[in-house]
């Protein structure tokens, strides 16, 4: 071995007065591992190799918070720089090297299959002493925090000097046993609860028995912190106290505590009354339940009142008839964490809003505008950032209430206001069930109510008296030189009035009612685009899609096209 290490050595000599670093390395750690001059070996290897790189290694290693302080002189394992992204490793207690670890290898590593659909949670894992034993879990943990409970603190710290591994390593927590990590949930109650487990059988258990034991803790009122609550799902309600029961049971089953609330603002006071009281009574400290004790002006205002009460970063706004699948809140939870600029997000749903098959998204101003006007049909399934909400003081826009438009569409006018304070999204993946919509006059006569319910917005003259609302709103907020914007908007706005009436031709049955209001609604779009400030050529654009518009509704253009063929 002595003739091996020293012709090793040699070669090691050769190779590094030749430049060739990396091979007169290799031939080094051979050297030292034969035995032979190993003293030497190493002060040649940390003269030559470390020595340069020393201040990179401790600057690395003081950027890092690991959740556990042991001082960089005390890490069990050096880092010898080989080539790019790959160190030999030295172990200080076993004065051997011990194999090259590659921070491409780490960077290519198969994302641990442990995570499936979840997107957001954090994960938590048992080390034995290599950071690498983590490589499936660093694949698939960028952004989300990962807590490892390590049997060899020193040995897994030490990878916290390698200065590539800055952006794996910056979520992550050790602790030296279960008991430390368990501590930690315990005492900081906003920090999110793991809920990707890594390790073998026996310690995935363990993990997850730590879990359970901390999110019943947090259940309860002196577990309950709302400081890092990122989504609060909210429920506006009134005399179905009943579907809000049905609510609650599917929602207080998720098994998130810190990220989420779900408040729940009460409306009236006439029916249902045993079943709201059973609501307020559940003991689940997630649970945000008020009674306002009156019945409301308009429904709206109870909207507002919901976000005010909630803690959330971003509120919910979901109905009481409408069922929330739980199963797609990793998704957006990822979401909204990873988009700080999001003011509103309208996911994608079962019936309403099923045509939502891709991602849409508007910077904040008109392209967050454009993205929402007349595209919604009520407010319920929308995601809003709250703080944006509060600053928009949206109840002051009631100062519009003569416009029939903003006194049965409130929401859309609140899509106006709020586009100005952030961007816009509609998001493909489904999260809400609005397919089986309750009939108002049906639920009240199962209470002994009779009370003919006919919508108000819903007659021909209020669709029309409805399209009015809509172009003053769009001349009040264009700039009479943006005439680009106006044209656009006045067309969708004229293709929305359209649609409607389509809607109720197909339910009212009464064909000559239709084209009489029809040819009304025709004469105000005329009227409006007339005296709009569209110029010449805008203005006969606009009136040629409103005539192919009529002639379609009319079910005049097959006619036509079978005469031209004739």
């Amino acid at each position: 071995m002595k003739n091996e290490g020293s012709a090793f050595l040699q070669h090691a000599c050769e190779k590094f007065n030749d430049g060739a670093y990396a091979a007169a390395l290799e031939a080094f750690a051979a050297a030292y591992t034969s035995g032979y001059e190993q003293e030497l070996i190493l002060k040649n290897i940390y003269g030559c190799y470390m020595a340069g790189n020393e201040e990179t290694f401790r600057t690395s290693y003081g950027k890092r918070k690991t959740g556990r302080d042991i001082p960089y002189d005390e890490c069990t394992l050096d880092f010898v720089p080989y080539r790019d992204g790959e160190y030999y490793i030295f172990d200080k207690e076993k004065k051997e090297f011990c194999g090259i670890f590659s921070v491409k290898e780490l960077e290519e590593a198969e994302p641990d299959k442990g995570f499936g659909s979840m997107e957001f949670s954090a994960a938590a894992a048992v080390l034995n002493q290599d950071i690498r034993e983590l490589k499936g879990v660093l694949a698939e943990a960028q952004g989300r925090d990962i807590y490892a409970v390590c049997h060899d603190m020193g040995r897994c710290i030490s990878f916290w000097k390698i200065p590539e591994l800055s952006g794996d390593l910056e979520h992550v927590k050790l602790f030296p046993g279960y008991e430390e990590l368990q501590r930690y949930f315990h005492i900081n109650t906003s920090v999110y609860l793991p809920r990707v487990f890594h390790g073998d059988g026996e310690e995935r258990s363990r993990l997850a028995e730590i879990w359970k034991e901390e999110h019943q803790y947090r259940l309860t009122p002196e577990g309950r912190n709302t400081d890092n609550v990122l989504l609060t799902i909210a429920i506006p309600t009134a005399h179905r106290g009943n579907l809000l029961l049905k609510r609650l049971e599917n929602l207080l089953a998720l098994p998130f505590d810190a990220e989420i609330e779900i408040a729940v603002s009460k409306n009236g006071n006439d029916i249902y009354e045993e079943e709201y009281k059973r609501a307020s009574q559940i003991e689940d400290a997630r649970l945000h339940y008020r009674d306002r004790g009156e019945l409301l002006e308009h429904a709206y205002y109870n909207w507002n009142y919901v976000v005010e009460m909630s803690c959330g970063k971003y509120v919910m706004i979901t109905s009481d008839e409408d069922e929330v699948f739980t199963e797609a809140l990793e998704h957006y939870l990822k979401l909204l964490s990873s988009h700080p600029d999001l003011c509103l997000v309208r996911p994608r749903s079962t019936d309403l809003y099923r045509d939502i098959d891709k991602r849409e998204y508007g910077k904040k101003g008109w392209e967050a505008f454009d993205i929402m006007f007349l595209t919604q049909y009520h407010f319920p399934g929308m995601i809003v950032r709250r703080e944006d909400f509060l600053k928009a003081d949206l109840l002051s826009l009631d100062k519009y209430m003569d416009n029939i438009y903003y006194r049965y569409y409130p929401h859309e006018w609140w899509w106006l206001a709020l586009s100005r304070y952030g961007d816009c999204m509609k998001e493909p993946v489904t999260l809400n069930d609005d397919s089986h919509p309750v009939d108002r006059q049906t639920e009240w006569a199962a209470c002994g109510i009779e009370e003919a319910y006919i919508p108000e917005w819903k007659p021909y003259q209020s669709r029309i008296e409805q399209f009015q609302g809509q172009a003053e709103l769009l001349q009040s907020i264009i700039k009479i030189e943006d005439k680009e914007k106006l044209e656009k908007y006045l067309n969708r706005a004229i293709g929305k009035a359209m649609l409607l009436f389509d809607i109720n031709k197909s339910t009212d049955g009464n064909p000559e009612e239709f084209k009489i209001m029809l040819d009304k609604l025709a004469n105000v779009c005329i009227q409006t685009i007339e005296e709009s400030s569209l110029e010449l050529i805008q203005k006969e654009r606009q009136l040629c899609c409103l005539g192919n518009w009529i002639v379609e509704l009319l079910g005049l253009e097959k006619q036509i096209t079978k005469k031209n063929i004739g």
